[in-house]
């Protein structure tokens, strides 16, 4: 607008320019844009997708908007109110024929009690600064987007909405009715056409009928409709709490997310409102959201974890509070019916070692093997959509997680250890002191060719025996092997908390007694959890409980570097005194030990317990040096032929009594 004046007025040059562009109604630079994140402004590629859809978000010639809002508040500038009161939205299937007015309503006027006629018309969308910081007075801000479409009237409230949500339906008690707001169905997969009208100050301005005249950058503005909410978590209808090892549950009966409005209007679900409308009875019952089953939901994504070690690097994940690790991912179609139950059966299997685990079909039960903490986690997929025509990216298909833990105790558990000799799984070694350092034991060295090197200390020589890592009086794993250790009373120890190495007390206990060692490899991976707190109980020949071996769910960290997870070695310590009793004259012994299982749970099948026996030699130091009492030579009988013709040469023995 221009004021009327005698003189003419300066300071026009833009704004003449201005009102040419504008002169035929239309905005020209229209553009859009559907949220794709939960917070509308997060642009990551990894942000949190959206709970509900909001729909297409619109906006237009922002800077000229702001040049004008200035221009109002700046009392410096030219005398040029801005002309133009609401804007006007139309919209068409993208490459359509005719617009459709999304601002068009109707409704009865009266002044107080004084009817004045039906308005059958358009209102608009008025694009006013807000002020976010009061106290900076004078910083106005606009809005990115001016206003949104979810499939209904944008100058109007939409009464689906308040009815899907349990309140009455607000058209009767509203000044004006929508119309024509279903005459352009918002679905996705679809493609929309945007263009802005601009309304003067008597509310006139051109028609949706009517074109543009003037050329612009952008009038309209085509904007994709697709789904980025991911499907809603699914529901275990007859998930049984008092389930237990003994008596794990079988089956999982799930039934599809459900989805509310606005969203399964958007999916083109037959007479979306009037079914949400029937569900308020039993949402309400049920203490849920109004909701029907997902169409787009047709398959349950299955994930079948197994807990590992606390400390395995390889199943911790920065998004996991719990150290399990995949063991695979099967799927499952949902029925035909969407208010059907998918029933899943789950068949528990005893697996000594899940790296052998075999591929699983996306038919039958899923297996699942036992004395192992399994969790599942279940999530809806949506319908193929390959090019992305339907759905805005592929994680929008995958909808989010329940999760459910379960477990079985296993029925064989025979095949418990590696088959080995018992040479090698049972070891008595008699550790002799160190040599005191000195010129002689140089000299050795230097006999032996290891001039200029340490003498081996006896814990080393341990350790070499059992080819395990030495420091100070501590042995250890070797890289990459998981190791548990045990130890009897005999000898004064210290266990590391995941028993992964020990400590002795001093060398001197190591040395002049027997140190029997019993060396078993577990032939089960690490994530099987099926012994007890106790382990193992040793026993001697004598059926007495020497000690145990405790089977932790701690790691050390050498057993991370490069991990062999199929096994686990035990190493159990025990000490015998060589002594004879008092008394009794030195003789050789015969020692033997029994390693029984511990199980959670006893399983049907099972190994009779390891039982070995070694006979050991005399070893005790002798108590007296014995003196020379007489010495000879005896010869050998006399023998000669009958005839005495001959005689054998007779042989001589050197004698000696002590």
């Amino acid at each position: 607008m221009f004021p009327v004046v005698s003189t003419p007025l300066s300071g026009y040059d833009d704004i003449f320019p201005e009102a040419e562009n504008y002169d035929d109604g239309f905005a020209k630079i229209v553009h859009g844009a559907q949220p794709q994140r939960a917070i509308f402004t997060d642009t990551t590629p990894d942000g949190l997708p959206p709970v509900g859809d909001f729909g297409i978000r619109l906006g237009w010639d922002d800077e000229q908007i702001a040049i004008w809002m200035n221009r109002q508040l700046d009392a410096t500038a030219v005398d040029a109110p801005v002309g133009t009161s609401c804007y006007r939205v139309d919209v068409r299937p993208h490459g359509g024929a005719g617009w459709t007015s999304l601002c068009q309503v109707m409704g009865a006027l009266q002044l107080g009690g004084t009817a004045l006629g039906n308005y059958n018309g358009e209102l608009g969308v008025e694009t006013p600064p807000i002020q976010p910081d009061p106290t900076a007075p004078a910083d106005w801000w606009l809005s990115s987007y001016f206003t949104h479409w979810r499939g209904k009237s944008i100058v109007l409230g939409d009464a689906s909405a308040l009815q899907t949500s349990g309140f009455p339906d607000p058209s009767a008690t509203r000044q004006y009715q929508p119309v024509g707001e279903d005459l352009v169905p918002l679905r996705y997969g679809n493609t929309y056409d945007f263009r802005v009208r601009l309304s003067d100050l008597a509310r006139g301005g051109p028609e949706a009928g009517d074109n543009p005249i003037n050329p612009a950058p952008a009038p309209i503005a085509s904007i994709p409709f697709r789904r980025f909410t991911p499907p809603r978590p699914v529901v275990i209808t007859n998930l049984d709490e008092t389930a237990t090892p003994a008596a794990p549950q079988t089956m999982y009966s799930i039934q599809r997310p459900r989805l509310g409005y606005p969203d399964l209007v958007f999916t083109g679900y037959p007479n979306a409102i009037t079914a949400l409308l029937a569900d308020i009875p039993n949402a309400k019952t049920e203490q849920r959201d109004v909701g029907l089953p997902d169409p787009d939901a047709v398959t349950l994504g299955i994930d079948v974890e197994v807990r590992q070690l606390d400390q395995d690097a390889a199943a911790i994940t920065s998004t996991d509070h719990l150290p399990y690790k995949l063991l695979y991912s099967t799927t499952r179609d949902f029925p035909a019916d969407p208010s059907a139950l998918l029933n899943v059966n789950v068949s528990y299997q005893d697996f000594p070692d899940i790296s052998a685990f075999p591929p699983q079909p996306a038919t039958g039960d899923v297996v699942v093997p036992t004395a192992r903490d399994v969790r599942f986690t279940f999530y809806a997929i949506g319908k193929p959509d390959p090019s992305l025509a339907y759905f805005g990216s592929a994680d929008a298909r995958i909808g989010f997680d329940v999760e459910t833990v379960t477990r079985s105790n296993s029925s064989d558990e025979r095949n418990l250890f590696v088959p080995d000799t018992d040479a090698n799984s049972f070891r008595a070694i008699l550790l002799q002191p160190d040599p005191v350092p000195s010129t002689n034991l140089v000299q050795q060295l230097a006999l032996i060719g290891q001039q200029g090197t340490a003498q081996t200390d006896l814990v080393g020589r341990l350790a070499l025996a059992l080819n395990l890592n030495v420091n100070g009086l501590t042995l250890s794993a070797p890289t990459g092997k998981r190791v548990v250790f045990g130890c009897s009373q005999g000898l004064r120890n210290v266990l590391s908390p995941d028993h992964g190495s020990i400590t002795f007390a001093s060398k001197d206990e190591l040395t002049r007694q027997w140190i029997t060692v019993l060396t078993l490899q577990l032939q089960r991976d690490w994530t099987w959890d099926g012994l007890d707190d106790i382990s193992f109980e040793i026993a001697n020949e004598s059926a007495t409980v020497v000690g145990t071996i405790d089977v932790t769910r701690g790691l050390s960290a050498t057993a991370l570097a490069q991990p062999d997870r199929s096994q686990t070695l035990l190493i159990f310590f025990d000490a015998i005194d060589p002594k004879p009793e008092a008394g009794a004259f030195p003789a050789e012994k015969t020692i033997g030990y029994t390693v029984t299982p511990k199980f959670v749970a006893p399983p049907v099948e099972q190994d009779a317990p390891l039982s070995f026996s070694l006979e050991l030699p005399m070893a005790t130091p002798t108590a007296q040096t014995p003196q020379l009492a007489s010495a000879g030579i005896a010869l050998s009988p006399y023998t000669r032929a009958a005839d005495y013709s001959s005689t054998q040469a007779r042989k001589r023995t050197a004698v000696a009594r002590v």
